[in-house]
């Protein structure tokens, strides 16, 4: 019985996941008039889009109006970014420079998730990367990596090219890979927070092994972060709207810089719409913000931590020829 409450409670969160974005109204607006400000962001952004309303929570950006948006997955964001849609993006790093080498107007301006891949196990004996490794090896079981176009594919393939173990490795929609955990098909998986959090919670089986990014630095050398996501702008906010732009970094900044360890969870839940709380929970956020730092760097002190993990998973953008990124995609500092 408690099992069965237990897979209905969880297939509710899988429902709130893989759903969110057709509940929540497109085009809310926040603001009295004057120009809008398309935001399009996740719907289940924590940390990579925390700063940003933090920056709304001080008035940005008065006098413009606010008008909020939502993409459903990497490729939805980059479609959206071709057609020249929106004013201000959360995404990927990756997706924001497929998308500016394909031609649409967008300039990053900000880092602000750098720890977000974790890898779980139902598996006593796995402490260690390579002990997980070992095992799926010889069990011929795969590592379930969600969502399906997850960055760390390129992540897991650098690290294996740099010694690191080699897994077989099989592709999920993160509703997906929470169905086949309830089943119990899942039972070692790299995904990225809070979803890595919110199985934790809900599956005591699963135990967390190692960080993505923090094995990779092991490797490679680092300080266990990476690029991963972070906000953009397109073009015409920089030619138009240049002080608000330069607002809205030094917000997002200012805020972030603000918190410790200790604050941060809190940080985090204050400036949330109530509607991103909703999708997680506030426990699931609160928890998650342990494993899932809070950190904005602008564009401009970025740039060489993003050209070197573009090397990574994008070497198309930044290669043995040399960076193919167009100028405008850093934005400068002023």
């Amino acid at each position: 019985m408690r099992k069965i409450i237990f897979m209905i409670f969880l297939l509710f969160s899988i429902a709130a996941y893989g759903g969110f974005h057709l509940i929540v109204k497109q085009g809310q607006k926040e603001g009295a008039g004057g120009p809008v400000v398309a935001f399009y962001t996740s719907a289940g952004a924590t940390t990579a889009q925390a700063p940003f309303w933090a920056a709304v929570r001080t008035g940005w950006p008065s006098p413009m109006t606010l008008e909020t948006h939502y993409w459903k997955d990497i490729s939805d964001l980059r479609n959206t970014m071709l057609a020249g849609k929106g004013s201000v993006w959360v995404g990927h790093i990756d997706g924001f420079a497929q998308a500016a080498m394909k031609g649409a107007p967008v300039t990053l301006v900000a880092v602000t998730a750098w720890r977000k891949f974790h890898f779980l196990t139902t598996d006593d004996e796995v402490t260690t990367l390579k002990s997980l490794a070992s095992k799926l090896s010889a069990s011929g079981e795969q590592l379930a990596v969600a969502p399906h176009d997850s960055p760390a594919f390129a992540i897991l393939s650098a690290l294996e090219q740099q010694g690191g173990p080699q897994f077989s490795l099989s592709r999920h929609a993160p509703r997906q890979l929470m169905l086949e955990a309830v089943r119990g098909n899942a039972r070692h998986v790299l995904v990225p927070e809070p979803l890595a959090t919110l199985l934790l919670q809900k599956r005591p089986q699963f135990r967390l092994v190692t960080c993505l990014e923090e094995e990779y630095s092991r490797m490679t050398g680092g300080n266990g972060m990476l690029p991963v996501t972070g906000i953009a702008v397109h073009a015409d906010m920089i030619r138009d709207h240049p002080a608000e732009v330069a607002r809205l970094v030094s917000a997002m900044t200012e805020w972030a810089d603000k918190q410790t360890q200790s604050t941060a969870a809190d940080a985090v839940l204050a400036v949330l719409p109530e509607s991103a709380i909703k999708e997680w929970g506030v426990e699931t956020v609160r928890d998650s913000i342990t494993r899932d730092p809070v950190r904005v760097v602008p564009a401009w002190s970025a740039r060489e931590d993003v050209l070197a993990y573009l090397s990574v998973v994008l070497p198309e953008a930044v290669g043995t020829q040399g960076v193919k990124l167009p100028k405008s995609f850093f934005l400068e500092r002023r």
